[in-house]
Protein backbone atom coordinates (compact mmCIF):
# COMPACT_ATOMS: atom_id res chain seq x y z
CA UNK A 1 0.00 0.00 0.00
CA UNK A 2 2.99 2.41 0.93
CA UNK A 3 4.74 1.76 -2.62
CA UNK A 4 1.20 2.44 -4.22
CA UNK A 5 1.17 5.42 -2.14
CA UNK A 6 4.55 6.69 -3.58
CA UNK A 7 3.66 6.26 -6.87
CA UNK A 8 0.53 7.32 -7.18
CA UNK A 9 2.05 10.88 -4.76
CA UNK A 10 4.11 11.35 -8.03
CA UNK A 11 1.37 10.71 -10.48
CA UNK A 12 -0.63 12.86 -8.69
CA UNK A 13 1.56 15.70 -7.91
CA UNK A 14 0.89 17.98 -10.62
CA UNK A 15 -2.87 18.18 -9.61
CA UNK A 16 -4.38 20.70 -7.07
CA UNK A 17 -4.84 19.65 -3.25
CA UNK A 18 -8.69 19.09 -3.40
CA UNK A 19 -8.28 17.17 -6.87
CA UNK A 20 -5.78 14.82 -5.42
CA UNK A 21 -8.03 14.25 -2.35
CA UNK A 22 -11.21 13.62 -5.04
CA UNK A 23 -8.52 11.03 -6.95
CA UNK A 24 -7.67 9.12 -3.75
CA UNK A 25 -11.52 9.02 -2.62
CA UNK A 26 -11.96 8.11 -5.91
CA UNK A 27 -9.62 4.86 -5.58
CA UNK A 28 -10.85 4.33 -1.93
CA UNK A 29 -13.88 4.16 -3.00
CA UNK A 30 -13.55 1.59 -5.78
CA UNK A 31 -11.28 -0.23 -3.92
CA UNK A 32 -13.92 -0.56 -1.14
CA UNK A 33 -16.27 -1.22 -3.52
CA UNK A 34 -14.55 -4.46 -5.42
CA UNK A 35 -13.99 -5.61 -1.59
CA UNK A 36 -17.58 -5.72 -0.29
CA UNK A 37 -19.21 -7.19 -3.34
CA UNK A 38 -16.21 -10.11 -3.00
CA UNK A 39 -16.92 -10.21 0.43
CA UNK A 40 -20.99 -10.23 -0.27
CA UNK A 41 -20.35 -12.63 -3.17
CA UNK A 42 -17.46 -14.79 -2.08
CA UNK A 43 -15.93 -14.48 1.55
CA UNK A 44 -19.30 -13.96 3.28
CA UNK A 45 -21.11 -17.27 1.90
CA UNK A 46 -17.82 -19.08 3.03
CA UNK A 47 -17.82 -17.67 6.64
CA UNK A 48 -21.27 -18.64 6.83
CA UNK A 49 -21.05 -22.55 5.33
CA UNK A 50 -18.51 -22.95 7.89
CA UNK A 51 -20.03 -22.11 10.46
CA UNK A 52 -22.98 -24.26 9.50
CA UNK A 53 -20.97 -26.93 9.44
CA UNK A 54 -19.76 -26.54 12.74
CA UNK A 55 -22.74 -26.23 14.04
CA UNK A 56 -24.56 -28.88 11.98
CA UNK A 57 -21.65 -31.75 11.60
CA UNK A 58 -22.37 -34.93 13.85
CA UNK A 59 -19.28 -34.85 15.66
CA UNK A 60 -18.98 -35.77 19.76
CA UNK A 61 -18.60 -33.12 21.83
CA UNK A 62 -21.12 -30.16 19.55
CA UNK A 63 -24.78 -29.33 20.04
CA UNK A 64 -25.71 -31.10 17.07
CA UNK A 65 -24.51 -34.27 18.74
CA UNK A 66 -26.52 -33.81 21.20
CA UNK A 67 -29.47 -33.36 19.65
CA UNK A 68 -28.68 -36.37 17.52
CA UNK A 69 -28.39 -38.74 20.33
CA UNK A 70 -31.99 -37.76 21.44
CA UNK A 71 -34.48 -35.70 20.91
CA UNK A 72 -34.59 -32.77 23.20
CA UNK A 73 -38.47 -32.90 23.20
CA UNK A 74 -40.96 -35.56 22.43
CA UNK A 75 -42.73 -35.85 19.16
CA UNK A 76 -46.42 -36.44 19.42
CA UNK A 77 -47.88 -39.94 18.31
CA UNK A 78 -52.37 -39.16 17.90
CA UNK A 79 -54.44 -42.05 17.23
CA UNK A 80 -57.89 -41.71 15.88
CA UNK A 81 -60.18 -44.58 15.49
CA UNK A 82 -62.82 -45.04 13.27
CA UNK A 83 -65.70 -46.82 15.80
CA UNK A 84 -68.16 -49.36 13.77
CA UNK A 85 -71.35 -47.98 15.10
CA UNK A 86 -73.85 -50.15 13.29
CA UNK A 87 -71.54 -53.65 14.04
CA UNK A 88 -75.12 -55.91 14.17
CA UNK A 89 -76.84 -54.28 11.29
CA UNK A 90 -73.03 -54.77 9.36
CA UNK A 91 -72.96 -58.55 10.45
CA UNK A 92 -76.39 -59.02 8.28
CA UNK A 93 -75.18 -57.39 4.36
CA UNK A 94 -75.84 -53.79 6.04
CA UNK A 95 -73.22 -50.92 4.59
CA UNK A 96 -70.74 -49.89 7.79
CA UNK A 97 -71.05 -46.38 9.67
CA UNK A 98 -68.41 -45.40 11.10
CA UNK A 99 -67.38 -42.27 13.93
CA UNK A 100 -64.23 -41.30 14.28
CA UNK A 101 -63.16 -41.09 18.39
CA UNK A 102 -59.93 -39.21 19.31
CA UNK A 103 -57.09 -38.18 19.26
CA UNK A 104 -55.56 -40.21 21.95
CA UNK A 105 -52.49 -38.77 22.66
CA UNK A 106 -48.96 -40.48 23.36
CA UNK A 107 -45.75 -38.93 24.03
CA UNK A 108 -43.06 -40.15 21.48
CA UNK A 109 -39.81 -39.70 22.82
CA UNK A 110 -36.66 -41.23 20.31
CA UNK A 111 -33.22 -41.85 21.88
CA UNK A 112 -29.92 -43.33 19.85
CA UNK A 113 -28.12 -46.21 21.26
CA UNK A 114 -24.81 -48.49 20.19
CA UNK A 115 -23.70 -45.27 18.57
CA UNK A 116 -20.46 -46.23 17.07
CA UNK A 117 -17.58 -43.71 14.93
CA UNK A 118 -17.08 -45.54 11.16
CA UNK A 119 -14.84 -42.87 10.26
CA UNK A 120 -14.69 -39.59 9.43
CA UNK A 121 -18.17 -39.46 7.63
CA UNK A 122 -20.50 -42.67 8.85
CA UNK A 123 -21.71 -43.23 11.92
CA UNK A 124 -23.60 -46.06 13.09
CA UNK A 125 -27.06 -46.40 15.82
CA UNK A 126 -29.71 -48.02 16.95
CA UNK A 127 -33.15 -45.56 17.87
CA UNK A 128 -34.52 -46.52 20.64
CA UNK A 129 -38.59 -45.20 20.82
CA UNK A 130 -40.98 -45.03 23.88
CA UNK A 131 -44.41 -44.40 24.05
CA UNK A 132 -46.50 -42.25 26.96
CA UNK A 133 -49.93 -41.49 27.20
CA UNK A 134 -50.23 -37.79 27.53
CA UNK A 135 -53.21 -37.28 30.01
CA UNK A 136 -52.62 -33.59 30.62
CA UNK A 137 -53.16 -32.75 26.65
CA UNK A 138 -56.03 -35.98 25.83
CA UNK A 139 -59.67 -35.09 26.78
CA UNK A 140 -60.05 -38.79 26.20
CA UNK A 141 -58.31 -41.98 28.37
CA UNK A 142 -56.41 -44.88 27.37
CA UNK A 143 -58.61 -46.61 29.57
CA UNK A 144 -61.80 -46.15 27.34
CA UNK A 145 -63.02 -48.78 25.15
CA UNK A 146 -63.67 -48.81 21.36
CA UNK A 147 -65.58 -50.78 19.29
CA UNK A 148 -63.76 -51.79 16.12
CA UNK A 149 -63.24 -54.67 13.67
CA UNK A 150 -61.31 -57.05 15.29
CA UNK A 151 -58.48 -57.20 12.47
CA UNK A 152 -56.82 -60.37 14.53
CA UNK A 153 -59.58 -62.57 13.47
CA UNK A 154 -60.11 -60.78 9.69
CA UNK A 155 -56.47 -60.83 9.55
CA UNK A 156 -56.55 -64.84 10.37
CA UNK A 157 -59.06 -65.18 8.08
CA UNK A 158 -57.68 -63.84 5.11
CA UNK A 159 -54.01 -65.33 6.10
CA UNK A 160 -55.65 -69.04 6.17
CA UNK A 161 -57.67 -68.42 3.34
CA UNK A 162 -54.55 -67.84 1.20
CA UNK A 163 -52.92 -70.30 2.92
CA UNK A 164 -51.24 -73.99 0.87
CA UNK A 165 -52.76 -75.91 4.07
CA UNK A 166 -56.21 -77.88 3.29
CA UNK A 167 -58.89 -76.27 6.27
CA UNK A 168 -61.46 -78.51 7.37
CA UNK A 169 -61.88 -77.43 10.64
CA UNK A 170 -65.13 -75.29 11.19
CA UNK A 171 -63.18 -71.53 11.49
CA UNK A 172 -66.37 -70.67 14.31
CA UNK A 173 -65.75 -73.38 16.29
CA UNK A 174 -62.15 -72.91 16.99
CA UNK A 175 -60.88 -69.41 17.14
CA UNK A 176 -62.91 -68.77 20.38
CA UNK A 177 -60.57 -71.26 21.69
CA UNK A 178 -57.83 -69.05 19.72
CA UNK A 179 -58.60 -65.19 20.70
CA UNK A 180 -61.24 -66.01 23.34
CA UNK A 181 -65.07 -65.49 23.49
CA UNK A 182 -65.79 -62.05 22.46
CA UNK A 183 -67.32 -61.23 18.96
CA UNK A 184 -65.41 -62.76 16.20
CA UNK A 185 -65.88 -59.49 13.96
CA UNK A 186 -66.16 -56.62 16.44
CA UNK A 187 -65.38 -56.64 19.74
CA UNK A 188 -64.91 -53.81 22.28
CA UNK A 189 -60.98 -53.13 23.29
CA UNK A 190 -59.34 -50.41 25.66
CA UNK A 191 -57.63 -48.02 23.64
CA UNK A 192 -53.62 -48.76 25.68
CA UNK A 193 -54.26 -52.79 25.12
CA UNK A 194 -55.10 -52.37 21.39
CA UNK A 195 -52.50 -50.27 20.98
CA UNK A 196 -49.32 -50.96 23.02
CA UNK A 197 -50.56 -53.67 25.94
CA UNK A 198 -51.91 -56.27 23.93
CA UNK A 199 -53.99 -58.52 24.55
CA UNK A 200 -52.99 -62.45 25.21
CA UNK A 201 -54.31 -65.14 22.76
CA UNK A 202 -53.13 -68.99 22.31
CA UNK A 203 -52.93 -69.80 25.78
CA UNK A 204 -51.78 -73.57 25.27
CA UNK A 205 -53.97 -74.11 29.01
CA UNK A 206 -56.93 -73.71 27.46
CA UNK A 207 -56.85 -74.40 23.68
CA UNK A 208 -57.29 -77.92 22.66
CA UNK A 209 -56.11 -79.54 20.21
CA UNK A 210 -57.30 -78.52 16.54
CA UNK A 211 -56.77 -74.71 16.93
CA UNK A 212 -53.30 -75.54 18.15
CA UNK A 213 -52.91 -75.80 14.45
CA UNK A 214 -54.06 -72.25 14.18
CA UNK A 215 -51.61 -70.84 16.54
CA UNK A 216 -48.89 -73.06 14.94
CA UNK A 217 -49.78 -71.24 11.72
CA UNK A 218 -49.89 -67.68 13.59
CA UNK A 219 -46.48 -68.61 15.53
CA UNK A 220 -44.81 -69.79 11.78
CA UNK A 221 -45.71 -66.35 10.51
CA UNK A 222 -43.27 -64.37 13.27
CA UNK A 223 -45.93 -61.27 12.83
CA UNK A 224 -44.47 -57.92 13.89
CA UNK A 225 -47.40 -56.72 15.82
CA UNK A 226 -47.77 -60.31 17.91
CA UNK A 227 -45.31 -60.92 21.01
CA UNK A 228 -44.26 -64.33 21.57
CA UNK A 229 -44.39 -64.78 25.21
CA UNK A 230 -42.09 -67.66 27.28
CA UNK A 231 -44.97 -69.71 28.63
CA UNK A 232 -45.84 -70.07 24.81
CA UNK A 233 -48.78 -67.41 24.85
CA UNK A 234 -49.25 -64.91 22.50
CA UNK A 235 -50.27 -61.06 23.27
CA UNK A 236 -51.19 -59.06 20.29
CA UNK A 237 -51.36 -55.23 20.05
CA UNK A 238 -51.04 -52.89 16.91
CA UNK A 239 -48.09 -50.65 18.10
CA UNK A 240 -46.79 -52.71 20.77
CA UNK A 241 -43.92 -54.26 18.85
CA UNK A 242 -42.08 -50.26 18.79
CA UNK A 243 -43.04 -49.94 22.33
CA UNK A 244 -38.93 -49.86 24.27
CA UNK A 245 -37.84 -51.16 21.14
CA UNK A 246 -35.29 -49.75 18.04
CA UNK A 247 -36.07 -50.23 14.49
CA UNK A 248 -32.89 -51.61 13.27
CA UNK A 249 -29.06 -50.92 12.73
CA UNK A 250 -28.82 -47.38 10.76
CA UNK A 251 -25.46 -46.08 9.47
CA UNK A 252 -25.68 -42.34 7.94
CA UNK A 253 -23.39 -39.73 6.95
CA UNK A 254 -22.04 -37.57 9.35
CA UNK A 255 -21.21 -34.66 6.76
CA UNK A 256 -17.68 -33.88 8.18
CA UNK A 257 -16.27 -34.29 5.18
CA UNK A 258 -18.98 -33.10 2.46
CA UNK A 259 -21.53 -31.26 4.72
CA UNK A 260 -24.46 -32.09 1.70
CA UNK A 261 -24.21 -35.10 2.50
CA UNK A 262 -25.36 -34.94 6.16
CA UNK A 263 -28.06 -37.05 7.36
CA UNK A 264 -27.85 -39.35 4.53
CA UNK A 265 -28.90 -43.31 5.04
CA UNK A 266 -26.11 -45.27 3.67
CA UNK A 267 -27.61 -48.70 4.56
CA UNK A 268 -30.22 -49.95 7.44
CA UNK A 269 -29.73 -53.49 9.23
CA UNK A 270 -25.79 -53.44 6.82
CA UNK A 271 -28.27 -54.37 3.60
CA UNK A 272 -28.21 -51.41 1.09
CA UNK A 273 -31.06 -52.92 -0.57
CA UNK A 274 -33.82 -55.06 1.76
CA UNK A 275 -35.69 -58.29 0.45
CA UNK A 276 -39.61 -57.15 1.54
CA UNK A 277 -40.52 -56.02 -1.93
CA UNK A 278 -40.11 -58.00 -5.32
CA UNK A 279 -36.85 -57.24 -7.29
CA UNK A 280 -33.61 -57.74 -5.43
CA UNK A 281 -32.23 -54.58 -6.10
CA UNK A 282 -35.40 -53.25 -7.09
CA UNK A 283 -36.55 -49.31 -6.48
CA UNK A 284 -38.33 -50.44 -4.18
CA UNK A 285 -36.09 -52.38 -1.93
CA UNK A 286 -33.63 -49.64 -1.75
CA UNK A 287 -32.43 -47.99 1.35
CA UNK A 288 -32.08 -44.53 0.83
CA UNK A 289 -33.18 -40.62 2.02
CA UNK A 290 -33.05 -39.51 5.49
CA UNK A 291 -34.67 -41.11 9.01
CA UNK A 292 -36.82 -37.48 9.40
CA UNK A 293 -33.74 -36.75 12.16
CA UNK A 294 -30.88 -35.09 10.37
CA UNK A 295 -31.21 -32.89 6.85
CA UNK A 296 -28.43 -31.26 4.76
CA UNK A 297 -28.21 -27.98 5.21
CA UNK A 298 -29.00 -25.24 1.85
CA UNK A 299 -32.20 -26.62 0.55
CA UNK A 300 -32.56 -25.62 -3.19
CA UNK A 301 -36.54 -24.06 -3.99
CA UNK A 302 -38.15 -26.86 -5.54
CA UNK A 303 -36.00 -29.53 -5.22
CA UNK A 304 -37.76 -33.10 -3.00
CA UNK A 305 -35.83 -35.39 -0.86
CA UNK A 306 -36.76 -38.62 0.18
CA UNK A 307 -37.49 -40.12 4.01
CA UNK A 308 -36.62 -43.97 4.63
CA UNK A 309 -39.54 -45.49 7.05
CA UNK A 310 -39.31 -48.85 8.79
CA UNK A 311 -42.84 -48.55 9.84
CA UNK A 312 -43.76 -49.27 5.97
CA UNK A 313 -40.37 -51.02 4.69
CA UNK A 314 -40.17 -48.52 2.35
CA UNK A 315 -38.49 -44.77 1.03
CA UNK A 316 -41.01 -42.09 0.78
CA UNK A 317 -40.47 -38.86 -1.41
CA UNK A 318 -41.37 -35.49 0.22
CA UNK A 319 -42.63 -32.90 -2.69
CA UNK A 320 -41.72 -29.67 -2.66
CA UNK A 321 -45.02 -27.32 -1.95
CA UNK A 322 -44.43 -23.87 -1.61
CA UNK A 323 -42.77 -20.95 -0.01
CA UNK A 324 -44.38 -20.53 3.39
CA UNK A 325 -44.09 -19.04 6.81
CA UNK A 326 -43.29 -20.61 10.43
CA UNK A 327 -44.39 -17.75 12.39
CA UNK A 328 -41.67 -15.05 11.59
CA UNK A 329 -39.06 -17.56 10.17
CA UNK A 330 -39.55 -18.18 6.02
CA UNK A 331 -39.65 -21.96 5.71
CA UNK A 332 -39.82 -24.61 2.69
CA UNK A 333 -43.23 -26.92 3.06
CA UNK A 334 -42.92 -30.19 1.67
CA UNK A 335 -45.71 -32.88 1.62
CA UNK A 336 -46.85 -36.65 0.23
CA UNK A 337 -49.02 -35.80 -3.09
CA UNK A 338 -51.71 -38.09 -4.77
CA UNK A 339 -49.19 -39.93 -6.57
CA UNK A 340 -47.37 -41.19 -3.19
CA UNK A 341 -49.45 -44.60 -2.85
CA UNK A 342 -49.82 -44.92 -7.00
CA UNK A 343 -47.56 -45.79 -9.77
CA UNK A 344 -46.51 -43.29 -11.99
CA UNK A 345 -44.10 -44.58 -14.76
CA UNK A 346 -45.65 -48.29 -14.75
CA UNK A 347 -49.03 -50.35 -14.71
CA UNK A 348 -49.76 -51.95 -10.89
CA UNK A 349 -48.96 -55.05 -11.71
CA UNK A 350 -45.29 -54.31 -12.92
CA UNK A 351 -44.77 -52.63 -9.95
CA UNK A 352 -42.14 -53.63 -7.50
CA UNK A 353 -44.56 -52.70 -4.72
CA UNK A 354 -47.32 -55.50 -6.00
CA UNK A 355 -47.03 -58.41 -3.68
CA UNK A 356 -49.79 -59.49 -5.37
CA UNK A 357 -51.31 -61.47 -1.79
CA UNK A 358 -54.02 -59.55 -0.18
CA UNK A 359 -57.33 -60.17 -1.68
CA UNK A 360 -59.21 -56.93 -3.14
CA UNK A 361 -63.15 -55.80 -2.79
CA UNK A 362 -63.76 -58.33 -5.39
CA UNK A 363 -61.54 -61.11 -3.74
CA UNK A 364 -59.28 -61.35 -6.12
CA UNK A 365 -55.13 -61.14 -5.37
CA UNK A 366 -54.66 -57.31 -5.87
CA UNK A 367 -51.64 -55.48 -6.66
CA UNK A 368 -53.92 -52.27 -5.18
CA UNK A 369 -51.11 -48.85 -5.76
CA UNK A 370 -54.38 -47.02 -6.38
CA UNK A 371 -54.20 -44.65 -3.20
CA UNK A 372 -53.69 -47.65 -1.09
CA UNK A 373 -50.33 -49.90 -0.53
CA UNK A 374 -50.70 -53.65 0.60
CA UNK A 375 -48.42 -53.45 3.88
CA UNK A 376 -48.72 -57.89 3.97
CA UNK A 377 -44.70 -57.84 2.99
CA UNK A 378 -43.72 -55.10 5.56
CA UNK A 379 -45.78 -56.27 8.84
CA UNK A 380 -47.28 -59.65 7.95
CA UNK A 381 -51.02 -58.96 8.31
CA UNK A 382 -53.16 -58.54 5.60
CA UNK A 383 -53.69 -54.60 5.50
CA UNK A 384 -54.14 -51.86 3.25
CA UNK A 385 -52.23 -48.27 4.28
CA UNK A 386 -53.04 -45.12 3.18
CA UNK A 387 -53.62 -41.55 3.92
CA UNK A 388 -56.40 -40.72 6.66
CA UNK A 389 -60.16 -41.59 4.90
CA UNK A 390 -58.69 -42.69 1.87
CA UNK A 391 -57.35 -39.01 1.08
CA UNK A 392 -56.19 -38.80 -2.48
CA UNK A 393 -57.83 -42.58 -2.68
CA UNK A 394 -60.03 -44.26 -5.44
CA UNK A 395 -63.46 -43.46 -5.04
CA UNK A 396 -64.30 -47.52 -4.85
CA UNK A 397 -62.80 -47.70 -1.33
CA UNK A 398 -64.46 -44.59 0.19
CA UNK A 399 -67.80 -45.45 -1.05
CA UNK A 400 -67.87 -48.89 0.85
CA UNK A 401 -68.24 -46.93 4.17
CA UNK A 402 -70.40 -44.03 5.25
CA UNK A 403 -68.87 -41.06 6.97
CA UNK A 404 -65.39 -40.90 5.92
CA UNK A 405 -64.43 -37.03 4.65
CA UNK A 406 -60.93 -36.97 3.30
CA UNK A 407 -59.55 -33.40 3.78
CA UNK A 408 -56.13 -32.20 2.29
CA UNK A 409 -55.55 -29.66 5.51
CA UNK A 410 -56.67 -32.13 8.06
CA UNK A 411 -55.46 -35.39 6.69
CA UNK A 412 -51.97 -34.60 4.42
CA UNK A 413 -48.83 -34.94 5.58
CA UNK A 414 -46.27 -31.66 5.55
CA UNK A 415 -43.11 -30.71 6.91
CA UNK A 416 -42.22 -27.35 7.20
CA UNK A 417 -38.07 -26.57 7.04
CA UNK A 418 -35.73 -23.46 7.30
CA UNK A 419 -34.11 -23.85 4.14
CA UNK A 420 -30.63 -22.35 5.27
CA UNK A 421 -30.44 -24.94 8.07
CA UNK A 422 -32.31 -27.86 6.95
CA UNK A 423 -34.34 -27.44 10.85
CA UNK A 424 -37.71 -28.96 10.43
CA UNK A 425 -39.82 -26.26 12.55
CA UNK A 426 -43.28 -28.39 12.35
CA UNK A 427 -44.25 -31.38 10.31
CA UNK A 428 -47.04 -34.12 10.61
CA UNK A 429 -47.21 -37.89 8.65
CA UNK A 430 -50.43 -39.25 8.56
CA UNK A 431 -50.84 -42.78 7.88
CA UNK A 432 -54.59 -45.03 8.18
CA UNK A 433 -54.74 -48.91 8.34
CA UNK A 434 -57.45 -50.59 6.77
CA UNK A 435 -58.51 -54.43 6.07
CA UNK A 436 -60.90 -55.59 3.33
CA UNK A 437 -64.03 -57.06 4.88
CA UNK A 438 -65.70 -59.74 2.63
CA UNK A 439 -67.21 -63.03 2.33
CA UNK A 440 -64.11 -65.78 2.79
CA UNK A 441 -64.42 -69.41 2.04
CA UNK A 442 -61.90 -71.68 4.31
CA UNK A 443 -61.29 -75.28 2.60
CA UNK A 444 -63.91 -74.93 0.36
CA UNK A 445 -66.67 -74.06 3.55
CA UNK A 446 -67.87 -70.26 4.18
CA UNK A 447 -66.79 -68.59 7.21
CA UNK A 448 -70.35 -68.22 7.97
CA UNK A 449 -69.97 -65.07 10.58
CA UNK A 450 -68.67 -63.16 7.16
CA UNK A 451 -71.20 -64.71 4.53
CA UNK A 452 -73.28 -61.29 4.72
CA UNK A 453 -70.74 -59.22 4.76
CA UNK A 454 -70.44 -56.43 1.85
CA UNK A 455 -66.95 -56.05 0.08
CA UNK A 456 -66.03 -53.24 2.32
CA UNK A 457 -62.95 -51.46 2.68
CA UNK A 458 -63.07 -51.11 6.38
CA UNK A 459 -60.95 -48.22 8.41
CA UNK A 460 -59.30 -49.12 11.45
CA UNK A 461 -57.66 -45.84 12.90
CA UNK A 462 -55.25 -43.51 11.67
CA UNK A 463 -52.22 -42.06 12.58
CA UNK A 464 -51.01 -38.99 13.38
CA UNK A 465 -46.78 -38.06 13.91
CA UNK A 466 -44.86 -35.34 14.21
CA UNK A 467 -43.81 -32.24 16.49
CA UNK A 468 -43.84 -28.50 16.53
CA UNK A 469 -40.95 -26.82 17.45
CA UNK A 470 -40.94 -25.68 21.38
CA UNK A 471 -40.64 -22.06 21.66
CA UNK A 472 -36.99 -22.61 23.07
CA UNK A 473 -35.58 -24.04 19.98
CA UNK A 474 -37.66 -21.51 17.95
CA UNK A 475 -35.87 -18.71 19.40
CA UNK A 476 -32.46 -19.99 18.60
CA UNK A 477 -34.04 -20.70 15.31
CA UNK A 478 -35.10 -16.97 14.91
CA UNK A 479 -32.13 -15.37 16.65
CA UNK A 480 -29.95 -16.65 14.12
CA UNK A 481 -31.85 -16.23 11.01
CA UNK A 482 -32.22 -12.27 12.37
CA UNK A 483 -28.56 -12.50 13.02
CA UNK A 484 -28.08 -13.35 8.93
CA UNK A 485 -30.42 -10.56 7.87
CA UNK A 486 -28.69 -8.11 9.56
CA UNK A 487 -25.65 -9.64 7.53
CA UNK A 488 -27.00 -9.53 4.47
CA UNK A 489 -28.17 -5.42 4.87
CA UNK A 490 -25.14 -4.38 6.32
CA UNK A 491 -23.53 -6.45 2.99
CA UNK A 492 -25.47 -4.28 0.60
CA UNK A 493 -25.63 -0.77 2.78
CA UNK A 494 -21.82 -1.01 2.76
CA UNK A 495 -21.71 -2.24 -0.93
CA UNK A 496 -23.88 0.73 -1.38
CA UNK A 497 -22.22 3.31 0.64
CA UNK A 498 -18.43 2.58 -0.74
CA UNK A 499 -20.57 2.34 -4.30
CA UNK A 500 -21.78 5.87 -3.35
CA UNK A 501 -18.51 7.21 -2.55
CA UNK A 502 -16.68 6.19 -5.60
CA UNK A 503 -19.12 7.74 -7.70
CA UNK A 504 -19.52 10.79 -6.20
CA UNK A 505 -15.49 11.35 -6.63
CA UNK A 506 -15.93 9.91 -9.74
CA UNK A 507 -18.56 12.39 -10.91
CA UNK A 508 -16.60 15.28 -9.43
CA UNK A 509 -13.73 14.65 -11.52
CA UNK A 510 -14.97 14.42 -14.74
CA UNK A 511 -17.12 17.85 -14.17
CA UNK A 512 -13.92 19.45 -13.28
CA UNK A 513 -15.20 20.66 -10.08
CA UNK A 514 -14.12 20.55 -6.68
Amino acid sequence: MCIVYLITSKMFSKFTRKTRCLLWTAIVGGFLTVFSLVFALVILPVIIDAVLSDYLVLKEGTEAWDRFMELPFPMDFNIYFFEVTNPDEVKIGAKPSVKQVGPFIYKNYRKKRDVEILDDEHVSYYTVQTFEYDYERSELSDEDEVDVLNFLAIGLFQILENAIIDFEYKIEGLLPHVIGDSDLLFHKMKVKDFLFEGTAFCDPTETYLPAKLICLVVMLLNLKMVNYNDDLTMTYSLFGWKQNATDGKFVVNTGELDIMKLGQIQTWNDMKYTQTWKGEESDCNKVSGYDIAVFAPNMEEGQNFDIYSTDICRTMTMNYMEKSKFRDVNVYKYGFNKNTWRTTNCSPEESCFCSDYTRGLDGEKSCFMDGVQDVYPCLGIPGLASFPHFLHADEKYSSTVDHLHPNEDEHGSYLKMEPLTAAPLEGWISLQISLITRPIKLGGNMVEMTEHLNNTAMPLLWLQQGVTITDEYYDIIDSAMTLLLVADILKWVFVLISGLVFMFAASKLLLGTT
